[in-house]
């Protein structure tokens, strides 16, 4: 136990009889770990190091901690002496003492970390002797699985360059095999203790890389006979890859290099790449940690768009045929990550609808593929979600940015409506039973008014997919052909699906074919998706309590349709008010079918060629030759048509009205039932109040009897809403009136004199000089009298301001004068006339006035209140 010594004389040398150095020289603190390393390292570089001295000398170490930094300090000078001498062996003792020590003086390990980091970034950059590399490997690991902070991360971090181009080592003998086992070893523990620290490398890609590099995809499992395979780390690293990540964040950090990896190296191929099986086993690794797998799913619908991707691209196609296999395997759940998945790929569809070619070029081939591919991954990922009305809440979200140019909206909706024919047969459980979603339902509605024919008519087929999916009508084809016959004639009625239409939602539907039916952008296709609409909401009558007045409802729109279409001043061309006559008089016989009354049937009083009834009882458009619809020919032969039919729809009405009272005579009271004659026989149909007028309603100029004229011709002005140069629609209506299909109007829209943007932008400009111009008095004003005469120049302002809110304009084409009624307080109206310049002038005037009015006094707002002020109130004054 060391050096014995038999003289009893103190350190110093001085004898004292009170000096603690009294004692034994064995039991004096002397430097014994210089003895204890001399006898460690051995005389001969072949002898293995000493075990049992090593122990010796790191529990001496370990009771005297402060000859750690000596010892390390000895060691780190013997440990480069040895280096450049090629002592092998002593060096190897060396790294022996320092792993003791990490195992024996944890706590102490700031006292020898720098140091033996050093040592391992020395010995990584040997090339000669492959064992010192080795054990540097072996090491770093113990160095690492006894961190316990991130205080040397930026240490550890300059030791990854080193270890990755170790694991490139080429070969595949014995030598290349151990030298690549032992730097993945490593990379594995540090993968390890990023997780722990939560700390991402900034060389996380490269360490990426040559994990891949070394990935094998024969390995069927970890076994432990695998230690020298360089394939069984690199799936621990992978392993330890899926521990790291804590949030959703933190996922794509970790992911992205490996999607990188994949696009570099071309390995997306399900066939034939690396990504499937790694990316497989990754997704295990995530369901075994409790993180949500669907995260990757997400991720790899993103990663479409990347830059490095072409598009469209074969690229593109494998992912998202490995997104489709993936998908297998994950957990049916509805996750907020997999409906964005959905959403994501719907709008990828969208694009690729969008940017197909017509020619049928290799490219456009690809496109075609892609296109497939996506639906079947939007097929797969709906059947996870298992619900159906997350999805259509998505559907409604990406609707709202349809825009108002035809390319892009006609992609859009074609790719929803490819959605809604994907997911007909996944059951509903968010809306079971429950009326249609009100945001997809107000979407819906706003696409209907597209300005694009086509897209009206994706619109409605959308509708009807999602009301009336396969499973309850299977006799469909690519696309919706339901059996009417069975819905409507016979008497059978088949069972509500899961979604259904509410009343307000069948009034709403109404509007919107009463509003879309006017238009002379119509083709036949979408008089076919009219009534398929119309027919959708008589099947959904029939269950309404209300059910009278929705019935009444129904057969008011067709009879006012029908009279529109005969009238030849109405502003729609022959062949559109053929097709609508075709139309209507469908629809009368539809809801006399709805409603049971079979005496409402109406003869085949005139053929469109573009419009017929099939065998299931719906109304159905030509499939070809419709490149002549409206042109010159069919115009004449239309308008031919047209003048043989002379038919007094009074008597129609009233059978109509008769059959409805009859049938609901016995439920409804005498004044209910008046209600429903009047409406039939006096009143056309109306647009609902609620009905709502967006940026998608029409763009062309409303015709004279159109529906869209009615709403112009409503009676109060401030209804009436300018139509700019730019946008030609109307953005809201507050009342719908008495829109009677044989109003004639007797003003132009044109002939309202508004001022232009630019005119009362000018005018502005100019009043605010005028009343810049006016001097501010400084002569102090007192409260009282600041607010009597704020209420007097109100009153005025209100006086005169009436002029412009009362104003009846009535156009005289001959002098094209203006009749203006002013009231006057407390005087008889009188007239004035003026012409349209004058008009301009007295505006202007007016405007004018009543800033300078103001501008005479010191502020628009009342001053604060003053203590005189408040004196005088208390006085009385």
């Amino acid at each position: 136990m060391g050096v014995m010594s038999r003289r009893v004389v103190p350190a110093c040398g001085n004898l004292c009889f009170f000096c603690p150095a009294m004692r034994a020289r064995s039991r004096q603190p002397v430097k014994r770990y210089k003895k204890l390393l001399a006898d460690i390292f051995p005389r001969s570089q072949d002898v293995e190091p000493n075990d049992r001295k090593i122990v010796k000398l790191c529990e001496y170490a370990s009771k005297n901690p402060l000859r750690i930094p000596k010892i390390s300090e000895y060691l780190e000078q013997r440990f480069y002496k040895e280096m450049r001498v090629e002592h092998f062996g002593s060096v190897k003792v060396v790294l022996c003492i320092y792993r003791n020590l990490l195992s024996s003086c944890k706590e102490q390990k700031p006292l020898f970390a720098c140091s033996l980091l050093g040592i391992i970034r020395t010995l990584l950059d040997e090339i000669i002797e492959d064992e010192m590399r080795i054990l540097a490997c072996t090491t770093l690991v113990q160095f690492l699985n006894s961190e316990m902070d991130s205080t040397y991360m930026f240490n550890l971090e300059g030791v990854i360059p080193k270890l990755y181009e170790m694991a490139r080592e080429v070969g595949d003998d014995e030598r290349a095999l151990r030298l690549r086992s032992s730097s993945l070893q490593a990379l594995a523990s540090m993968i390890w203790f990023m997780g722990e620290q939560s700390h991402i490398a900034m060389d996380f890609d490269k360490m990426i890389s040559v994990i891949l590099e070394n990935y094998m995809d024969e390995l069927g499992g970890e076994h432990q006979d695998e230690f020298k395979n360089p394939s069984y780390w690199s799936r621990l690293c992978l392993r330890n890859m899926a521990k790291v990540p804590k949030e959703a964040s933190t996922i794509r950090r970790v992911f992205e290099p490996l999607f990188h990896n994949f696009d570099t190296e071309n390995n997306w191929s399900v066939e034939k790449g690396l990504a499937y099986s790694v990316l497989t086993y990754m997704q295990q690794l995530l369901v075994e940690t409790g993180l949500n797998s669907h995260l990757l799913l997400s991720m790899l619908v993103k990663h479409l768009d990347h830059k490095n991707i072409p598009k469209p691209s074969q690229t593109q196609i494998d992912i998202v045929k490995l997104v489709t296999l993936l998908t297998k395997n994950a957990k049916q759940e509805a996750s907020l990550a997999i409906i964005g998945a959905i959403s994501d790929l719907v709008k990828h569809l969208r694009k690729h609808i969008q940017y197909s070619s017509p020619d049928g070029d290799e490219s456009d081939k690809c496109n075609i593929d892609l296109h497939s591919a996506i639906e079947h991954c939007i097929l797969k990922l709906t059947e996870k979600v298992g619900d159906s009305g997350p999805i259509l809440d998505t559907m409604a979200v990406v609707l709202e940015n349809i825009g108002s140019n035809s390319v892009v909206a006609r992609a859009t909706i074609s790719a929803l409506y490819r959605t809604a024919l994907i997911i007909s047969n996944v059951p509903n459980l968010t809306y079971h039973e429950k009326a249609f979603p009100d945001a997809l339902f107000h979407q819906l509605l706003l696409a209907m008014a597209h300005s694009d024919h086509e897209t009206r008519t994706w619109a409605h087929r959308i509708l009807s997919v999602i009301l009336l999916p396969a499973r309850v009508f299977p006799e469909h084809s690519k696309e919706l052909q339901c059996n009417w016959k069975d819905v409507m004639i016979d008497g059978k009625v088949a069972e509500l699906p899961s979604i259904r239409l509410n009343g307000h939602q069948i009034h709403l539907l109404l509007s919107a074919i009463w509003l879309q039916a006017t238009s002379n952008e119509n083709t036949p296709s979408n008089y076919e998706s009219m009534a398929q609409t119309y027919q959708l909401s008589l099947f959904f009558i029939r269950y309404k309590s209300s059910r009278h007045i929705l019935l009444s409802r129904c057969f008011q729109l067709a009879l006012s349709l029908r009279s529109v279409s005969l009238d030849q001043e109405g502003g729609l061309q022959p062949s559109r008010r053929r097709s609508l006559f075709t139309m209507s008089s469908f629809m009368i016989v539809s809801a006399a079918r709805a409603g049971n009354l079979q005496e409402v049937i109406l003869g085949d009083e005139m053929v469109d060629p573009y419009l017929k009834v099939v065998g299931d009882g719906r109304l159905q458009a030509a499939v070809s030759g419709l490149e002549s619809y409206g042109s010159q020919e069919d115009e004449i032969a239309a308008e031919k048509s047209l003048s043989v039919i002379k038919l007094d729809e009074k008597p129609l009405k009233e059978l109509v009205a008769f059959k409805l009272v009859s049938k609901f005579q016995t439920i409804l009271s005498e004044d209910e039932l008046s209600d429903i004659k009047k409406e039939i026989v006096l009143n056309g149909f109306s647009l609902e109040d609620a009905y709502p007028l967006g940026v998608g309603l029409f763009t062309e100029t409303p015709r004279l009897c159109s529906p869209l004229a009615q709403i112009i011709e409503s009676k109060e002005f401030d209804e009436v809403l300018a139509l700019s140069d730019d946008e030609d629609f109307f953005e809201d209506s507050r009342g719908s009136g008495s829109h009677q299909s044989g109003r004639k109007t007797s003003m132009s829209i044109n002939s309202l004199d508004i001022l232009s943007v630019n005119q009362l932008l000018d005018s502005v400009l100019e009043t605010a000089r005028q009343v810049a111009s006016f001097p501010v008095s400084s002569v102090p004003v007192s409260y009282n009298q600041v607010k009597n005469q704020c209420e007097a120049l109100v009153t005025s302002k209100q006086q005169k301001m009436s002029v412009l809110q009362n104003l009846k304009l009535h156009e005289e084409e001959e002098n094209k004068e203006i009749v203006i009624f002013e009231e006057q307080p407390k005087q008889h109206n009188k007239i004035e006339v003026y012409n349209e310049n004058d008009l301009k002038l007295i505006q202007h005037e007016q405007v004018v006035g009543c800033s300078v009015e103001y501008a005479q006094h010191s502020s628009f707002r009342l001053p604060p209140a003053s203590p005189y002020d408040k004196f005088l109130r208390a006085a009385r004054c």
